[in-house]
């Protein structure tokens, strides 16, 4: 039922863009780091499209795999996990619909976020931008597991700390 009432948000949306009616919706509070609002919703639908769905689906499997491959670190904010988490959510998005396209969907998702310091954007567009990287690698390669090919190497960055930390600081982030 969440996924149908996200579709017919997107879809409205796009037919309200299109018909040139501007929507402003108010910023809820997040309960995750990769919590979608409306307001985002509608901006997605608004610049990136069609797009917004690969986006919305690889957030939920970031999370889940972010889960998964990191139990032990609860909050997942600010650590290694949230690195991994933003990498493989853009990488898989970028699979879909390739890294510049990816990436600005990420850009929006940090102008949506509430109560988002400087230094945790910085950390999280890094991040993106890295995973967009390696998701467009992914489908140039033309991969037949191109998720997985993103979980493999934004895992084997954020483990080796090779990937950002809070500022954009290559590497700086706390082991979980």
């Amino acid at each position: 039922m969440y996924r149908f009432k996200r579709l017919a948000r997107i879809l409205l949306a796009l037919a309200l863009t299109i018909l040139g009616i501007v929507v402003s919706t108010p910023v809820a509070q997040a309960d995750s780091a990769l919590t979608l609002r409306s307001s985002e919703e509608f901006d997605c639908a608004r610049y990136k499209h069609f797009g917004c769905f690969a986006a919305f689906d690889a957030m939920g499997w970031a999370t889940r795999v972010t889960n998964w491959k990191f139990p032990n670190d609860p909050s997942q904010h600010n650590g290694m996990a949230d690195a991994f988490r933003h990498c493989i959510w853009m990488g898989a998005t970028a699979t879909r619909i390739g890294k510049v396209n990816a990436f600005g969907i990420g850009q929006i998702h940090e102008d949506h976020t509430p109560n988002n310091p400087q230094r945790e954007r910085d950390m999280d567009e890094s991040n993106n931008l890295v995973g967009a990287q390696i998701g467009e690698d992914a489908r140039n390669m033309n991969l037949t597991d191109q998720w997985g090919y993103v979980i493999e190497q934004c895992e084997s960055k954020a483990r080796n700390y090779q990937l950002f930390g809070l500022g954009g600081v290559y590497g700086k982030y706390p082991s979980n």
